[in-house]
């Protein structure tokens, strides 16, 4: 029964970073590129591997296809390491940053704003909207944590690609994930106490 309840978050949480994933693709990169409209042309920023590997999944989910043994270690192991892999990343990009105080402290203003936006405003409303909407404990649950996590950690390279300053998302990143040590508990208590009104 247990794993009937965490297969079904990982299957909720799935389907926020679905959503996530396609307005990232869409809305963000239009904001990186300066654009004022979306084109037929920009669709091709939708279509790359995380999306496809999200539409898949949810296919074989609907369809409930288990796949072989081998393809399920498989993808697990590749998941297990995309997560280390962008923090290396991330993680190589911090040396610069610190040798450039300048302009790391020129971009604290709007870093600053991002994280209240990110880590506090978001999360407040996202649970003044559940709270209204009195939904199941599990969405409610899932919906709360995935609001406050921290910058992911694909904004550097969003910002590489289309921005030319991934410095500005590698600082987002680390900041974000350090301040979020504290406001994830934070967030957890305020689910909580949304559903226990």
């Amino acid at each position: 029964m247990c794993w009937v309840v965490w297969a079904d978050r990982g299957l909720l949480a799935a389907i926020y970073d679905a959503g996530l994933d396609l307005v990232l693709w869409t809305v963000g990169v239009m904001v990186l590129k300066g654009k004022n409209g979306f084109t037929w042309k920009d669709l091709s920023s939708i279509v790359n591997i995380p999306m496809v590997a999200i539409v898949v999944g949810m296919v074989f989910s609907l369809m409930e296809w288990q796949p072989p043994v081998m393809v399920k270690s498989l993808t697990a192991m590749l998941s297990s390491i995309a997560a280390p892999l962008a923090m290396l990343y991330i993680g190589l990009l911090i040396p610069d940053l610190v040798v450039r105080k300048q302009q790391t402290t020129r971009a604290l203003p709007i870093l600053s704003l991002s994280m209240i936006v990110k880590l506090f405003l978001y999360p407040v409303i996202v649970a003044g909207l559940l709270w209204s909407f009195h939904l199941a404990t599990e969405i409610t649950q899932v919906t709360l944590v995935m609001a406050a996590m921290p910058t992911m950690t694909l904004a550097s390279m969003l910002f590489a690609k289309y921005a030319a300053d991934e410095d500005l998302g590698a600082m987002a990143t680390v900041s974000s994930t350090i301040i979020s040590l504290v406001t994830i508990p934070l967030v957890v208590m305020l689910g909580q106490f949304i559903l226990s009104v």
